[in-house]
């Protein structure tokens, strides 16, 4: 892996790493792969930015901040140096 704390501050706004929210990650273990990934490449902050709309049924704001707890969690036990914050993808679409 290479050393991450040498490479430039960068935030990802938009991602579908919620394990499964979406078209996005299909399970945590995958999201923490994301995130190592996000990481290696510079990231350090990172917006989880699932679909409000392609869930309406089961959408939330509080399961959403839930489910962002939960990955924040697996990811500092997993040592990977990322803060994570709540966000989401609203479809503006008539």
């Amino acid at each position: 892996m290479s050393d991450i704390k040498t490479k430039p501050h960068l935030t990802d706004i938009h991602t579908h790493i919620t394990p499964n929210v979406d078209d996005g990650a299909s399970s945590l273990k995958m999201s923490l792969e994301m995130l190592r990934s996000e990481a290696e490449q510079g990231a350090n902050v990172v917006f989880l930015t699932s679909h409000s709309s392609a869930f309406a049924s089961s959408w939330s704001a509080a399961r959403t901040y839930e489910n962002m707890r939960k990955v924040q969690k697996a990811a500092t036990e997993a040592g990977i140096p990322i803060q994570i914050y709540q966000g989401c993808e609203i479809d503006t679409n008539p």
